[in-house]
């Protein structure tokens, strides 16, 4: 009975160490102090008791535990809508030409010269101020 109960307690304590361990520091944080301003932006160098240590751009910043108010890790709603986006724009443009016709006005031979309907012509049109819009 005595080596079952020092079994468990010695299996018990081993998860009680390996707590203390912070094992992925490679995590890009940004620290808040308690009224919501950001004081300290940054991948975790080390975690302290007393105070998280940030490095960025060769610099490594200490911030202390008591004037922490929160901390975010991921970013904001609005880059990942912009990275869905983008990834579902270029899926559907890649499935777009690979599934259209070879005559589609998109595909047009440049060294052919053909005369575009009126509608496609006004579509393509709008197509290339929306280019020159983006940059």
């Amino acid at each position: 009975m005595k080596n079952l109960i020092f079994a468990i307690t010695l299996i018990l304590s081993i998860n009680v160490c390996a707590q203390n361990e912070f094992e992925n520091t490679n995590i890009f944080v940004r620290v808040y102090d308690l009224e919501g301003e950001k004081i300290g932006k940054g991948k975790i160098l080390s975690i302290l008791e007393t105070s998280l240590q940030l490095y960025r751009k060769g610099e490594s910043v200490k911030v202390m535990v008591n004037g922490i108010g929160s901390i975010k890790t991921k970013h904001s709603a609005g880059i990942n809508v912009l990275v869905g986006a983008a990834i579902g724009a270029t899926t559907m443009a890649i499935l777009g030409a690979a599934t259209a016709e070879p005559d589609a006005w998109v595909f047009l031979d440049i060294q052919e010269e053909k005369e575009l309907p009126e509608q496609q012509l006004e579509e393509l049109l709008f197509f290339l101020k929306i280019l020159n819009l983006m940059k």
